[in-house]
């Protein structure tokens, strides 16, 4: 939660960056690293976390939890798409 706090802010900042006179491009792309950054250290967070679940589970659990991460994995995808695409129409208009 607290880097998805940490990312919040950092989006804020860009948004500020971007609305002052003469926008530094620069400070732009680090904040957007600094994005990145945040986002592998949640990932690597959830895995480290999967991994240690996935040993407590037996064979069938183990199918079960892989298809549930699929499942959520496509949602998650479709959700980003999807707010991708009305994005792009509230900007068209």
């Amino acid at each position: 939660r607290i880097l998805t706090e940490k990312i919040s802010l950092i989006k804020k900042a860009i948004i500020d960056q971007s609305f002052k006179e003469n926008p530094d491009t620069i400070i732009i792309n680090q904040l957007t690293d600094s994005i990145g950054y945040l986002h592998k250290q949640i990932q690597n967070e959830m895995n480290r976390h999967f991994l240690l679940v996935r040993k407590s589970l037996d064979t069938t659990q183990q199918l079960k939890l892989k298809e549930i991460l699929y499942k959520m994995n496509e949602k998650s995808w479709k959700k980003g798409d999807s707010k991708s695409n009305s994005n792009t129409r509230n900007c068209d208009n």
